[in-house]
């Protein structure tokens, strides 16, 4: 069986690719983070520019891909947006700014946010499920019995109505709806 690659908009090939080995291969992507007034300050005397928002364009290899997203632009970013932590009661919430740092992180501290943020965004992911399938169930089981309270409880059925053979439609309109045929 040949394998096609395509090598830009349309061309095609069906000769497989020379690829260089996994650790030669690096996507450059953008990491986006904040410094509170602390890593501005400390961001000004390393020669930086000392913004509060800071992209930073890095190398990431193939190995650590997952820790990557790809926009519909094209533009790969670190995920570090949304980040992804856990409250007092230990269930995982998401947070939609990017982290904050008091001094410019180091490439590893920026690769360990994305690792956790990776992960936890995976919890976070099963736990809304979770969530959703238990108040489904209970959603569920609160109409089934409503629905067997009523099907037991003939009170709660509507009336029987007359036959149409057995009613006239009242003349009068005072007296909407139907009025049994008095029979002699």
């Amino acid at each position: 069986m040949d394998t096609v690659v395509l090598r830009g908009p349309g061309l095609a090939t069906d000769k497989t690719p020379t690829s260089l080995p996994d650790t030669a291969r690096l996507l450059t992507v953008t990491a986006t983070y904040l410094l509170s007034e602390e890593g501005r300050k400390a961001s000004l005397l390393a020669g930086g520019n000392g913004r509060a928002v800071q992209e930073l364009s890095i190398d990431v290899p193939t190995s650590r891909l997952h820790l990557v997203s790809v926009d519909d632009q094209g533009v790969a970013r670190l995920k570090l947006r949304p980040r992804y932590e856990r409250d007092g009661e230990q269930r995982v919430v998401r947070v939609d700014t990017p982290p904050a740092y008091d001094c410019p992180p180091s490439l590893e501290d920026l690769y360990r946010e994305a690792g956790r943020n990776h992960e936890l965004e995976r919890a976070h992911h099963q736990q809304r499920t979770a969530a959703r399938t238990e108040r489904r169930d209970a959603h569920r089981q609160v109409r089934a019995q409503l629905a067997q309270a009523f099907m037991s409880d003939h009170a709660q059925r509507s009336l029987v109505h007359p036959t149409h053979a057995e009613t006239v439609l009242s003349r009068d309109p005072a007296r909407a709806g139907f009025v049994r045929h008095q029979y002699r």
